[in-house]
């Protein structure tokens, strides 16, 4: 009996010790919602965070001067925190093709959005941040801003750029 050789469907040769084998796309990082988490999920998601925030404070400078003591207080430093969390999962962990400089990308944007996590008020201890009422337009109320006549609603399209729009703009689509 003569065996045959056939070339292998995937274009790796198994037998090549040069083949460069493609390594598994890892899972993706889940998006977060913080809101739309069962209570448990979100208190465990939320240890998870601190666990890491932790590890940053020590390591960051610019975190350690920035995230006040009652980050878990306030809902907004919680989204900034949880933002950089999964950042930084994705640049550390998840190596992906054509992001050469993840790591440095994610320092720089943590470092750029570490301090609007800072709190004055809470400086020397929690402060409740002031309750303001949503004043902004909705329902009906935007329906008729966004109709007005030359508002923002019905002005025709014009790029601020438009020499420059059409010289970046490889598919003549307006950026």
């Amino acid at each position: 009996m003569t065996e045959t050789y056939t070339e292998p469907t995937d274009g790796l040769d198994p037998a090549d010790p040069w083949t460069d084998v493609p390594e598994p796309d890892p899972a993706p990082v889940p998006r977060i919602v913080l809101r739309d988490m069962e209570p448990q999920e979100r208190r465990s998601r939320l240890e998870e965070l601190g666990h890491w925030l932790r590890w940053l404070v020590e390591v960051n400078p610019e975190a350690r001067a920035s995230v006040p003591a009652c980050w878990h207080r306030h809902e907004d430093v919680i989204e900034v925190l949880l933002a950089l969390q999964i950042g930084w999962v994705r640049s550390y962990t998840r190596p992906s093709a054509g992001r050469d400089t993840a790591e440095a990308d994610w320092l720089i944007t943590a470092n750029n959005l570490l301090p609007t996590t800072r709190r004055a008020k809470c400086a020397n201890g929690h402060a409740d941040p002031a309750a303001r009422p949503w004043g902004g337009p909705d329902g009906e109320t935007l329906r008729r801003w966004l109709e007005e006549p030359g508002g923002l609603g019905t002005r025709e399209r014009e790029h601020p750029s438009p020499a420059l729009a059409a010289d970046l703009s490889t598919d003549e689509q307006p950026l």
